[in-house]
């Protein structure tokens, strides 16, 4: 059943990210956001190197409850944009794959670690041109085509980094600041001799 799951999902994240790749961007001025599908890639590599984090969480069953809500959303959003038609359909296929990607690790890695890898589909539903064309439109009219690329790019190239750096500079901080157990020094309790111990029980009989 979770592999079936993880297929499914799997497959429902791909025709908006082929549909971004290869109808949206290519001839835009955004070409920039195709590096927000390899920076999620490696944003979720990069937090599953990492023991797990976030609430304490190890139910399967909540996992599936997640997930199957994820998948009425993203399909509803996809059932809705397929109806609309136009650009609203294109709209709805990519605002679908962070939805799939939520469903996908939740059930290939549970709900503790999808609050570990929310990052990932935050730079997935970045990936959403509308809001970018809005703001960068200007830019765009101003210094044209092949700026606005550069700009793009090296916005997102910051946000990637800046979503792994950071951590990774805190874990090491603090695994340095964590004491070593330091080794204890046992030294050997000395039997009493012989006669102290004759000495010991006569006195005590003869005390009795």
């Amino acid at each position: 059943m979770d592999l079936a799951l993880a297929a499914a999902f799997a497959l429902g994240t791909l025709p908006g990210a082929v549909l971004l790749l290869v109808t949206w961007l290519p001839g835009s001025p955004l070409l920039g956001l195709a590096l927000l599908l390899p920076g999620a890639v490696a944003v979720g590599g990069e937090r599953l190197s990492r023991r797990p984090a976030g609430p304490d969480i190890h139910d399967r069953q909540l996992d599936h409850i997640v997930a199957a809500l994820v998948a009425v959303a993203a399909l509803t959003l996809v059932a809705a944009g397929l109806a609309a038609g136009g650009s609203t359909q294109r709209t709805a296929l990519v605002l679908a794959t962070p939805l799939f990607a939520v469903g996908l690790i939740t059930v290939l890695h549970g709900t503790r670690r999808l609050w570990q890898l929310r990052a990932a589909p935050l730079l997935l539903l970045l990936a959403w041109p509308a809001p970018w064309e809005a703001a960068l439109s200007p830019v765009t009219a101003r210094v044209g085509r092949e700026a606005t690329i550069a700009v793009t790019a090296l916005v997102l190239a910051l946000l990637v980094v800046l979503l792994v750096v950071p951590r990774r500079r805190a874990t090491a901080a603090r695994a340095a600041a964590v004491p070593r157990p330091r080794g204890l020094a046992l030294v050997p309790r000395e039997p009493a001799p012989a006669a102290d111990a004759a000495e010991s029980v006569t006195s005590t009989r003869t005390a009795a």
